[in-house]
């Protein structure tokens, strides 16, 4: 899949204070006070955290590729998984994979069984039906 940036990088959403947006698997995905997407694992430092990267884009938000990171989880080498969804048409989620150290190679759309799975592993509502995995809540 091709990411191109959808906003000029400079604009970033309001944020107040920096957050944690999502700590399961061992991993943080945090929003720093300027918005931009940072990932660590449990145990370190928030100052040890990386910035999400790609391409020439230092610092990535929920807005400069028109999606919003909701979790983050354990990927290949050391690196790590973003899970997004589209800002669009929250029903697109989407897997980015990053390097251990913070560089985005990638993201492609999650069929809705990886999601349920994806759900399942980190024990997160990803896609915002109130259940975990296949369930839906009532």
């Amino acid at each position: 899949m091709t990411i191109v940036a959808k906003q000029d990088p400079t604009t970033v959403p309001e944020v107040t204070e920096s957050y944690a947006r999502s700590l399961s698997d061992g991993v943080a995905l945090f929003i720093d006070r300027d918005g931009s997407w940072k990932v660590g694992n449990f145990g370190q430092t928030i100052s040890t955290y990386k910035n999400v990267t790609f391409g020439g884009t230092t610092k990535i938000n929920d807005i400069t590729y028109d999606v919003t990171a909701l979790a983050a989880g354990r990927g290949a080498d050391g690196g790590y998984k973003i899970y997004a969804t589209a800002n669009a048409n929250e029903r697109i989620m989407f897997e980015i994979d990053v390097k251990a150290d913070g560089v985005a190679t990638g993201a492609r759309r999650m069929t809705n069984k990886e999601v349920w799975d994806t759900e399942q592993r980190l024990n997160t509502d990803l896609n915002g039906s109130g259940g975990i995995g296949a369930t839906n809540a009532l």
